[in-house]
């Protein structure tokens, strides 16, 4: 299920805990991962296809101390590297 939101949750912790496990589907630089991670503790597992993006996106996990919470992937969305009990939700925020 897919929850498309205008911003991020209003209340920390009413979606989103520590105990919490999220697909970051197109993650790119890893910006929404590391929001959400820092936000909220929860783990974002990220994929996607630029390998440049996601070699950054490992390197700023580091930077913002969140590297025990977000893991990026080389991956085709439709063919998601883990375990299909991941979750159940997805954030998309609308860009442009």
């Amino acid at each position: 299920m897919f929850h498309f939101l205008e911003s991020p949750p209003q209340e920390p912790g009413a979606e989103l805990t520590r105990d919490s496990r999220s697909p970051d589907v197109a993650a790119g630089r890893g910006v929404s991962a590391f929001h959400l991670a820092q936000s909220f503790g929860c783990e974002l597992v990220g994929v996607d296809l630029t390998e440049e993006n996601l070699r950054m996106a490992n390197e700023e996990a580091s930077i913002r101390g969140v590297s025990d919470r977000v893991s990026v992937h080389v991956a085709d969305a439709e063919k998601l590297p883990f375990e299909a009990d991941i979750s159940t939700r997805s954030w998309l925020w609308p860009f442009g």
